[in-house]
């Protein structure tokens, strides 16, 4: 309720210092809008059509989880996101679609929760609520939403760009090194990175303060090194006397070698071992893996911890 009460609060504040108000000059059209506003508008319409049919059907814990997920998305991603665009004012294209964007989510908002906190939606409503519109927010027709501004795609790459930004940051938690100091790059091996478009890149770039992402291969060549090192308890289990040759072989192979050619066939922990590379730092949890390069290529910086054993 608080996060709800500060956005509002925040777009009060910007609009009176900006002088934006609901009859300023409109906004562009949503198509003409920037990335972060489109998706906002996306999640907005989704929310407004999954509370509905949650309380249509009487399930009210739902509709009102998603709420709260709206109240997340809304405060700590796009109003961070674009708390710039409202510094700037109303006077620019990009500042008055922000401002725009952030009035009717919020007066949405205000809307979909007036079941469930009818006291305060109707204290802002009489705040926010434009001309000609009822005096109450519980006199006000229930938010109708528009199936074709709900982008399924624009919400799963935003969704996986915010991830990459957690794993990154805890990349750097884990390197010790702050968010405030620019490193190199971002190595980024999750599904569907190569198809995010550049504007949720160049986000992600910004979020890590890193000065490019790079795609990694399927096995993180760039990440780890490998080194041999017989298990001889697992192969004498499997080989039984045939142990010492084939333990030979595999100290005389190459270790990235039959890391690829083993990929999948459970061989691999016989006699292989993976380290985090040299100034290279791993995300403690890796879902869709992330890895930032903590020094610049040649330095003698100290190994990394171990990313698996």
């Amino acid at each position: 309720m608080l996060t709800y009460w500060n956005t509002a609060s925040f777009l009060v504040l910007y609009a009176n210092a900006g002088g934006w108000t609901v009859s300023s000059d409109p906004a562009p059209g949503v198509a003409d809008r920037p990335l972060l506003d489109r998706w906002m508008l996306s999640e907005l319409h989704a929310a407004a059509r999954d509370v509905t049919l949650g309380l249509e059907s009487f399930d009210t814990a739902t509709a009102g989880r998603r709420l709260a997920a709206l109240i997340d998305d809304l405060s700590n991603w796009y109003v961070r996101r674009s708390r710039r665009r409202f510094w700037d004012g109303p006077s620019s294209v990009d500042g008055a679609s922000a401002f725009a964007t952030l009035y009717e989510a919020v007066t949405t908002l205000t809307l979909l929760m007036a079941p469930f906190t009818p006291f305060v939606t109707d204290y802002l409503w009489g705040v926010l609520r434009r001309p000609g519109a009822p005096e109450s927010v519980h006199l006000a027709s229930w938010p109708s939403y528009d199936m074709t501004l709900i982008d399924p795609l624009l919400s799963a790459q935003m969704s996986l760009a915010r991830r990459l930004v957690e794993l990154g940051r805890s990349a750097r938690a884990g390197a010790s090194v702050r968010t405030r100091q620019p490193l190199a790059r971002a190595l980024i091996g999750a599904a569907g990175f190569d198809t995010l478009p550049d504007e949720l890149r160049a986000l992600v770039a910004e979020e890590l303060n890193v000065r490019s992402l790079s795609a990694l291969g399927p096995e993180g060549g760039e990440l780890v090194d490998y080194t041999v090192k017989p298990n001889f308890r697992a192969l004498g289990r499997r080989f039984g006397n045939r142990t010492q040759p084939v333990a030979a072989a595999i100290t005389a192979a190459d270790a990235a070698f039959l890391a690829g050619e083993l990929q999948g066939t459970g061989l691999r922990p016989l006699f292989l071992e993976k380290f985090a590379r040299r100034g290279v730092q791993l995300p403690a949890a890796i879902a869709g893996p992330v890895a930032v390069q903590t020094t610049a290529p040649g330095q003698g910086r100290p190994p990394a911890r171990s990313a698996s054993r």
